[in-house]
């Protein structure tokens, strides 16, 4: 603060404002003791690795503190920028007693996040409507109180947030190259090394670039590796039992990239001796050799051999 904005300061201000500003700390530092003997006795907290992250229940013990409430503005269906629909998104205002909105946020969950899945239907509908507005309220309460959490000992990401980061992590870690099939090799190129993705040599990887991400591939385009620049494009199957479910899968979605991806899925997916559901996988390139075959014979028993 300047002399010139001090000197127009009426007398006592500045101390009144040191008072007040005390005066919120300690009643932060209060909440974060309270939240921390409710949380820990009610488990509203999710440990992971050797952190805790609060669940939706303890941003809402936050909320109780501060007198604010969440009120869901909208749930909609989350419709991809191909037209399908993916998922629901939702947005929720935090009000105070009077109706005033101290904060919002928005959020969504997708029909493959984890509250879905082993769920079809009409369940796997409700499952996503109901994480998004979950998690939604979480991420709100956050954006106002995280720091109350912090003051607690907890991490200011959502439980719920931070799980879904995790699994997404799992998914990327697993993932092979579709040039030289090694699993956790796969990095985002930097934008001044022209961007893309590459499976990095000191990882162990090959070197080969491509312009898309072989997590998510986005067309049947996955299959064409740029190992060397200016190389031809040509598609490369790990082996013939891929190739050829590849065609079969390609031909009965008529070439569409979604479908293929949800196709591979549906034909990848096992349940255990539990009757627990396990979702496939839905690049065909990702596949082992085993899981190639067992994919091939399940859609010859399912829709015949289709002339190709």
């Amino acid at each position: 603060m300047s002399d010139k904005e001090l000197a127009v300061l009426e007398p006592g201000s500045l101390a009144e404002r040191k008072k007040e500003a005390d005066t919120q700390v300690d009643i932060a530092g209060y909440w974060a003791t309270k939240l921390m003997d409710i949380v820990e006795k009610c488990s509203m907290s999710t440990e992971i690795g050797d952190k805790k992250y609060l669940e939706v229940e303890g941003w809402q013990v936050i909320g109780e503190f501060a007198g604010v409430r969440p009120v869901i503005e909208w749930t909609r269906p989350w419709i991809s920028p191909t037209g399908e629909h993916i998922g629901y998104e939702a947005r929720v205002l935090i009000q105070d007693r009077d109706g005033n909105v101290v904060t919002s946020g928005e959020s969504s969950c997708g029909f493959d996040a984890f509250p879905c899945r082993g769920k079809e239907g009409s369940e796997k509908d409700k499952a996503a409507r109901s994480a998004a507005q979950t998690w939604v309220i979480s991420r709100a309460y956050r954006h106002k109180y995280g720091y109350v959490a912090k003051l607690a000992g907890y991490e200011a990401v959502p439980a719920e947030e931070m799980f879904a980061t995790k699994e997404a992590e799992k998914k990327v870690a697993a993932v092979k190259c579709p040039t030289c099939h090694k699993e956790n090799t796969i990095i985002k190129g930097k934008p001044e090394y022209g961007g893309g993705w590459l499976c990095y040599s000191k990882k162990g990887g090959c070197g080969a670039k491509f312009d898309y991400d072989p997590a998510n591939p986005p067309s049947s385009k996955v299959a064409e590796p740029q190992a060397k620049e200016g190389a031809k494009e040509k598609i490369q199957f790990p082996s013939q039992t891929h190739e050829e479910l590849y065609n079969r899968v390609h031909l009965l979605c008529g070439g569409d990239p979604i479908k293929i991806i949800e196709a591979t899925k549906t034909l990848t997916s096992w349940s255990d001796a539990r009757k627990n559901f396990h979702e496939g996988m839905g690049n065909i390139f990702l596949l082992s050799s085993k899981q190639a075959e067992e994919a091939l014979a399940r859609f010859e028993k399912e829709f015949g051999q289709m002339a190709l």
